[in-house]
């Protein structure tokens, strides 16, 4: 679950959540060693990861220098259930929240607001200088399944440290592929997601550059994921129309568009995975758009993206 927060302040009608290595100058490919992981902690938050998962995926967002803003962990089950825990660091969620009715209960001395939209179960809570969420998602078909109970078992069992862990900033590596950003562009920061298999293999990876000045509310956006050991056959949509498209001397998959849209969304096999570059121009919450800062900006960096 990306920006955890931000989906549940939406909920309540809440807007301006800060979202949840390196600089994205020079040519990228170059391997950096991954953060030791702990798959049952989040800063000053430990929990009991679920005893059988299918995958996890974290979440990293962190400014161009590298201060981590938001962490989330993501656990899915065999039958589809999502279980995420997240971190926002120096939220007042208090103020936040202010004159609004949130469903709360005080549990293990925190007061813990409570919100829930269909299948979607939130806990959000204040701890020091920083917010702590918990978000239970049950799949579409499931019955008989209490979710606000289940949420609030796992709230409960929560366990705060009085010294938080040191956060450290994911690193932006994306094995084969290089590029070469435009360092006359405002860089805010990156988006990292990591997923993982339950022998810890990383199955998929993307880093998005976001410019701008806010972090949060960039200007634009632009991908590059991997898919590991995929095929462009398991990757590109059934129900969607691709077409061959040449960028130097690669040769792409590309979505199509309509006649008079620029193309934004390019895949290429690379050995045994599939690399996707996009522009994901600028988030509205609801929809993305591509402003022509955005277009120009992915045309020159897909023109310089090149495999080892």
């Amino acid at each position: 679950m990306k920006k955890a927060f931000a989906l549940i302040l939406a909920l309540v009608m809440i807007i301006g959540l800060a979202a949840c290595g390196g600089n994205g100058g020079g040519n990228g490919g170059g391997k950096e060693e991954e953060p030791a992981e702990n798959l049952g902690a989040l800063c000053a938050v430990q929990f009991d990861p679920p005893a059988e998962y299918a995958t996890v995926e974290r979440f990293t967002d962190q400014t161009a220098d590298g201060t981590v803003k938001e962490l989330n962990m993501t656990f899915t089950l065999a039958d589809e259930t999502k279980i995420c825990y997240a971190w926002a660091a120096g939220m007042d969620l208090e103020s936040q929240i202010g004159e609004r009715e949130v469903e709360s209960e005080e549990i293990n001395g925190h007061k813990v607001y409570f919100v829930d939209s269909s299948n979607q179960f939130h806990a959000l809570l204040q701890h020091g200088a920083d917010v702590y969420g918990v978000q239970y998602v049950l799949p579409e078909n499931a019955e008989g399944v209490d979710g606000k109970a289940n949420l609030k078992e796992i709230v409960t069992a929560l366990r705060f440290t009085e010294e938080a862990a040191d956060v450290k900033a994911a690193d932006i590596d994306l094995y084969d592929v290089t590029y070469t950003v435009d360092e006359t562009l405002k860089l805010a920061g990156y988006g990292i997601t990591v997923l993982k298999n339950t022998a810890g293999e990383i199955t998929k990876k993307s880093v998005v550059w976001k410019y701008g000045e806010d972090l949060s509310d960039p200007d634009f956006r632009i991908l590059v994921r991997v898919f590991r050991g995929q095929t462009l056959e398991s990757v590109l949509n059934e129900g969607k129309e691709y077409e061959e498209k040449a960028v130097g001397d690669l040769t792409y998959t590309v979505l199509k568009v309509d006649e008079g849209e620029t193309p934004y969304e390019y895949y290429i096999q690379h050995g045994d995975d599939v690399y996707e570059v996009r522009n994901n121009g600028k988030d509205s919450g609801w929809f993305s758009s591509r402003p022509e800062e955005s277009v120009q900006a992915f045309d020159a960096f897909i023109a310089t993206v090149n495999f080892k």
